[in-house]
């Protein structure tokens, strides 16, 4: 979403992963139906995320 620029080319760099990532499921936000369905995912601890999650 940068102007359309492809993600496989400058000034973007992809890189091998370090570790191995721990993706965290919750609780969409801003809804009333259907909350108890884990249909939000993100990476534990990440500070990006308008609400925190956990592993």
């Amino acid at each position: 979403a940068l102007n359309g620029r492809r993600v496989d080319e400058a000034p973007f760099l992809l890189r091998p992963r370090t570790a191995e990532p721990v993706i965290a499921t919750g609780p969409r936000i801003g809804i009333s139906q259907g909350v108890e369905t884990l249909w939000r995912f993100g990476l534990a601890g990440s500070r990006l995320l308008s609400r925190p999650m956990r592993g």
